[in-house]
């Protein structure tokens, strides 16, 4: 008889820059404690050797943490969900688009032709399933020590084949939106002014209108809003004309640039013994109304977002007081028609610099990982082990930043190496005991990534650029296995796993580079490096049955706790063949 020590060996994870999985549950082997195992023939040979795949499902639609949920009195909850897949993608979701830039501010450069001012009010809200499906092909060939049979050494090797798909479940219009415009756009408000009932009142900032284009959004166009020597024009309607005549719209104070209070519209006589804005625009109090006269040369206002961030256009009504006015009705729109285009304003600009967040799949084979190992057999029912693992990059790796959800089968690219100790205890017939522990270097390699700017929030959506990147990481686990007396060649394994991983090591190639408008920022790799740093808790359980020639075996495993990463369910399922 001779000890076929075939147990579990420290699994090390496919784990790449992006840090979403936990170690693949069959990577390196399958989860039963080493057997003593009759084989009258085993003698005669100078190695055993085993063969063995599996075919494996993973998938995930959450990730740890806890929802940003507060329960007023009432017991409704508001805040926001903290567990979708995409924090791990983006540091944070949903997030504004403006996060991903340096200082969470989108600043166009002076002489930018094509700026899209909604930009700056896009929040995105991503929605991910994740799965992979594939097989893992693995082998182990082993021998004793000439003159010294409690010594054993070997080598193990797997590679898999892997089909990755991260699945977007919303569409465009549900992705991207303007919610953030309700801040400073109000329109259709239905409100009093005397003793009339206004339905079509509105409210839209001044920077946001002279901020659109007149043939749309983003386009080389004109302005909507015009600022001339003698006037204001609003979607070609002269705003400076005697309202007692022309009654169209005026504007309200606010020095903070939230909205006024209602009533947003007034009456042709308010309008009329309002303050005339100056050319400014700074004259105007908080709360207080104002008006554009002809002549007033309004090109310093033009000139100044500022000044016009603290205007509010709102509507003058008709000459009855019982309705807005006709030219107010026809200004706001104008206003609405730029901005209802606003979905597929932002998402072409994000394609126009590379970007897409629709669902992505790849496939092909993983990385290719090797372990040397020796143990020694103690004469009380004890074994230790000890191992060396190298890692190479035989995957698929990925340079496209810009296809978001696009992900590497491996590494992307990058050689790992490795140390661990193993142990086990086979307590009685019945019961197995089982540990092991490894620490793992990702070695530095360059990546292609998206930039991230000082002071961002959300990271890798960006202008792609290289960066040097490395990680580490910690895997420990503990088995027992059960093998009950009435099925000798029957058992099952009930395991936990503890991963721990650094934050990553990113260093950029370049100081400072410009981003997706083309304002040149200065790199941060701490702003990339943020929901990096990963712990898990995995629960497992596998069936088998050994045989003298043939083993079978399937198993279940569950992310049970952690942080910054998904929580996936994974099962497989497979065979192993000795020789």
């Amino acid at each position: 008889m001779k000890l076929a020590l075939i147990g579990l060996i420290a699994l090390s994870g496919v784990v790449d820059a992006r840090n979403l999985f936990t170690p693949l549950t069959l990577r390196k082997d399958y989860l039963w404690y080493p057997f003593l195992e009759c084989d009258e023939e085993e003698n005669d040979r100078c190695f055993d050797v085993r063969l063995w795949g599996a075919g494996f499902n993973r998938t995930a639609t959450r990730a740890t943490g806890k929802d940003n949920y507060n329960t007023t009195n009432d017991g409704t909850q508001v805040g926001c969900d903290n567990k979708e897949i995409a924090k791990l993608f983006f540091a944070k979701s949903p997030f504004y688009l403006q996060n991903a830039f340096a200082n969470n501010e989108i600043v166009f450069p002076a002489d930018a032709i094509d700026t899209n001012p909604l930009l700056n009010f896009a929040k995105v809200s991503p929605h991910l399933a994740y799965s992979e499906t594939g097989v893992m092909f693995g082998f182990e060939i082993s021998a004793q020590v000439p003159s010294c049979e409690r010594w054993n050494w070997g080598i193990r090797g797997t590679i898999p084949f892997v089909n990755r798909n991260v699945e977007q479940l919303k569409c465009c219009s549900e992705l991207i939106d303007g919610a953030a415009l309700s801040d400073v756009v109000q329109t259709g408000v239905y409100e009093k002014v005397g003793s009339n009932s206004i339905g079509s009142s509105f409210a839209v900032r001044l920077d946001i209108a002279t901020a659109l284009k007149q043939d749309g959004v983003n386009t080389a166009s004109p302005s909507l809003v015009l600022y001339s020597s003698s006037t204001v024009k609003i979607n070609n309607v002269d705003i400076g004309a005697d309202q007692t005549l022309a009654p169209s719209v005026h504007v309200i104070g606010s020095s903070t640039g939230t909205l006024p209070a209602y009533p947003f519209s007034a009456t042709v006589a308010t309008v009329a013994a309002a303050t005339a804005v100056d050319g400014a625009g700074s004259n105007i109090g908080n709360g207080s109304r104002g008006r554009f006269v002809n002549p007033t040369d309004y090109s310093a206002l033009g000139a100044s977002s500022t000044a016009q961030s603290q205007l509010f256009i709102v509507p003058t009504l008709n000459a009855a007081g019982t309705a807005t006015s006709a030219l107010a009705q026809n200004i706001i729109g104008a206003i609405l028609a730029r901005i209802n285009s606003f979905d597929a304003d932002v998402a072409d600009f994000l394609a126009a610099n590379g970007i897409t967040f629709d669902s992505q799949r790849v496939q092909g084979p993983g990385n290719l990982d090797l372990e040397a190992f020796l143990n020694y057999q103690f004469c009380c029912p004890f074994f230790l082990e000890g191992r060396v693992g190298l890692t190479l990059p035989t995957d698929n790796t990925t340079n496209e930043p810009g296809k978001l959800f696009l992900l590497p089968t491996g590494n992307n690219g990058h050689v790992e190496v490795d140390l661990g100790l193993a142990g086990g205890w086979d307590m009685c017939d019945w019961a197995k005991l089982y540990g092991d522990l490894s620490y793992n270097w990702v070695l530095n390699s360059s990546e292609c990534v998206a930039g991230s700017f000082t002071n961002a929030t959300v990271k890798n959506i960006g202008p792609k650029t290289e960066a040097n990147i490395s990680w580490q990481y910690f895997l420990a686990h503990i088995d027992l296995t059960i093998i009950p007396p009435c099925l000798k060649c029957i058992g099952f394994d009930l395991g936990y796993e503890f991963y721990w991983k650094r934050k990553d090591d990113v260093d950029f190639c370049k100081n400072s580079i410009a981003d997706l408008v083309g304002t040149t920022n200065t790199l941060n790799s701490c702003v990339i490096e943020k929901a990096t740093k990963v712990i898990s808790n995995k629960l497992s359980v596998e069936i088998f049955t050994v045989n003298s020639c043939v083993d079978f075996f399937g198993g279940f495993s569950q992310v049970v706790g952690g942080k910054n990463v998904m929580r996936e369910t994974e099962w497989h399922i497979g065979m192993a063949i000795k020789f």
